[in-house]
């Protein structure tokens, strides 16, 4: 397996995407949205940062992060780790390796996606790319139906438009 070098800068903006082994459909189940929610506010306790935009999909989440430090990837370990830990996960996939090993499943693939972001423009579109993304993927025909992302608080909050609860793809 590659081993990759992550390098960050002290601070800035981030454009995050976490994904579920193998891609399992499971973060929706309440069990894990509790855990995960519990994980996010454990997380920011020990390592401070600010979430401008989320989402949650069955198999995977984006979120849009301001960090004060460099400290990005202790922060999605003790996430996934604190996730899995607080739902005490058992996936269908590894139960038999799980068996053997005496060991929960696997709910996180090892890696992660980032990518800082640089101007006002990137945070935008990235911003309209969480959004809609439960349209894309053929979950909601609108934006404003799914419940599982920051959108609405946005569109109370003023920072996006009420127009875009309408946003289709169909």
């Amino acid at each position: 397996m590659p081993n990759f070098c992550r390098y960050f800068d002290s601070g800035g903006y981030f454009f995050l995407t976490v994904v579920t082994y193998q891609r399992q459909p499971v973060l929706l189940d309440p069990k894990i949205r509790s855990a995960l929610k519990i994980a996010l506010k454990a997380t920011n306790q020990k390592y401070p940062f600010k979430i401008h935009a989320w989402v949650l999909l069955p198999d995977h989440f984006h979120a849009i992060v301001e960090l004060p430090d460099a400290l990005l990837p202790q922060r999605v370990s003790m996430i996934k780790r604190l996730t899995t830990q607080g739902s005490k996960f058992q996936s269908a996939i590894t139960l038999t390796d799980n068996e053997r090993f005496q060991r929960r499943g696997k709910l996180w693939q090892p890696r992660y996606w980032e990518h800082r972001l640089t101007s006002e423009r990137r945070y935008r579109i990235l911003l309209m790319y969480c959004y809609t993304n439960p349209v894309k993927h053929r979950l909601v025909e609108c934006v404003g139906d799914w419940p599982y992302s920051t959108f609405h608080r946005d569109v109370e909050r003023g920072v996006i438009p009420p127009e875009w609860r309408a946003i289709s793809f169909y």
